[in-house]
């Protein structure tokens, strides 16, 4: 099958996706179809804007189909919704690799130099690293702890650097933002738990 039968497979009416804006994931499903592109649902009634540019996930058992899309027109535009492109690439991951799971989870996390432990929102995790939201502020390529809490796993905690920065709006140390952490060296054991966790996850979203 090729990438754009693949994608015509996946893109149809009434098919469920994950779609990743602005360092958050919604459920979206297919509204319709046409030779220009698709729409889908959305919960925002302000955002993305039209020129913003998503990535949309579609799950199975194995792995998942990755595509990005521009978004054509946005809520405000079309009174509820999205109007994205129709992809021309496809990306596919197989989950008991480095697939990024969405969670609703928290961690702890401090800088290895000092003591004191601050919670973070867990935004995604894969065996290769995490990304995180706090109001705490790390800088780039900073190491890190993080003391993972997985459910029906054992805790682990794992040192980190920061390889990705994105700030709220604002750009204040008081405001939200978004840090991309890569593990350091992890032993098999933290990335085995990591992906029976993303694998589970992966199943109680899709499955």
């Amino acid at each position: 099958m090729t990438q754009l039968e693949e994608a015509a497979s996946d893109i149809r009416k009434h098919n469920r996706a994950l779609l990743f804006c602005l360092g958050e994931y919604f459920m979206v499903s297919i509204e319709n179809t046409d030779e220009d592109g698709f729409g889908v649902t959305f919960p925002g009634l302000d955002y993305p804007v039209s020129g913003l540019w998503v990535t949309l996930d579609f799950h199975d058992e194995d792995g998942v189909n990755s595509y990005s899309c521009k978004v054509l027109t946005g809520p405000l535009e079309r009174d509820g919704g999205l109007r994205l492109s129709n992809p021309t690439q496809l990306k596919r991951v197989v989950y008991r690799s480095s697939f990024r799971a969405p969670t609703d989870l928290t961690v702890q996390v401090k800088e290895q130099a000092h003591v004191r432990r601050y919670d973070a929102a867990l935004v995604n995790l894969s065996a290769g690293g995490a990304l995180i939201r706090t109001r705490v502020a790390f800088e780039f390529e900073s190491v890190v702890d993080i003391i993972l809490n997985l459910p029906d796993e054992p805790n682990h905690t794992l040192s980190c650097e920061v390889v990705h920065i994105s700030r709220e709006a604002g750009g204040s140390g008081h405001d939200l933002t978004h840090y991309g952490l890569k593990f350091i060296r992890p032993d098999s054991a933290v990335t085995r738990s990591i992906e029976n966790y993303v694998a589970r996850r992966m199943r109680e979203l899709y499955l």
